[in-house]
């Protein structure tokens, strides 16, 4: 196993847990939009304090040869007004999984689970940050994900970081009484060197 390390960029940090991200998450306004985004029936969830810890604890013990974890940390909110926490408020988490070092491969997904952060550009941040650490510590060729098709702002976002749709699984999603595609995208070391440095 490898230290999964901490990254920051103008806006996040992207870091393990602290105690202050229980009652932030515990915090976060629920709403049917956010768990339609991420696979959900629409129901908005609500989380326990101590469900939460349990969900943030596993990063700690995370087995970084396959997969890196990280919290992600506004250090401000979207009207440039400081967060109280001095480690950050935490609004999501984004993961590399499926590490494939044989082949320099990876899977990525991304949740910023608070809609006051959405649209802002705070997860090209967190993205851009993490494919430069896959590319350029982990020396990974090709990171891979995927999206539901009716999630328009992600996929913006993750093209906007570089990902072209690559191709789709058709009809693999059961949503509000109809069918969806999952889009599946990617992105290599080469194109995302030409897209600019972080």
């Amino acid at each position: 196993m490898y230290p999964v390390g901490e990254f920051e960029t103008a806006r996040l940090w992207l870091r393990q847990p602290v105690e202050a991200d229980i009652p932030s998450r515990v915090e976060i306004p629920r709403d049917a939009e956010e768990n339609r985004m991420y696979g959900g029936d629409g129901t908005p969830k609500t989380f326990s304090p101590e469900e939460v810890r349990q969900r943030l604890t596993a990063l700690t013990s995370q087995n970084s040869e396959v997969s890196r974890s990280w919290v992600l940390a506004a250090k401000i909110w979207p009207d440039g007004l400081a967060v109280s926490q001095p480690k950050g408020r935490y609004i999501g988490q984004i993961t590399i999984f499926a590490i494939d070092p044989d082949h320099r491969n990876a899977r990525l997904r991304m949740g910023i689970y608070d809609r006051r952060f959405w649209s802002q550009g705070y997860g090209r941040e967190a993205v851009r940050r993490i494919l430069q650490h896959a590319f350029d510590d982990l020396h990974l060729h090709r990171m891979a994900l995927r999206v539901a098709a009716y999630n328009l702002r992600a996929i913006r976002s993750y093209e906007s970081c570089g990902f072209v749709v690559e191709g789709r699984e058709r009809e693999s999603l059961w949503m509000d009484e109809h069918w969806w595609d999952d889009v599946i995208m990617g992105v290599l070391d080469s194109e995302f060197q030409q897209n600019g440095p972080v």
